[in-house]
């Protein structure tokens, strides 16, 4: 990558709230590092727990099943 050129940036939002999807944004994560790891910058939120999620909608977690 040229000097100049920045990373693309990757969000991967998800939640805690069973079936697998921290997992599922695990694996993802792993397969764009190993394919592409000095082209991009991968972050996991767990939108739902984040303190800039409104508090109505974190509370909605628990209320999943």
């Amino acid at each position: 990558m040229p000097d100049g050129d920045h990373k693309k940036h990757i969000l991967i939002l998800t939640a805690d709230v069973g079936f697998g999807h921290r997992s599922s944004a695990n694996v993802v994560t792993a397969a764009l590092m190993e394919r592409s790891q000095d082209q991009c910058l991968v972050d996991i939120v767990i939108s739902l727990d984040d303190k800039r999620t409104q508090p109505y909608l974190r509370d909605t977690q628990t209320d999943y099943d």
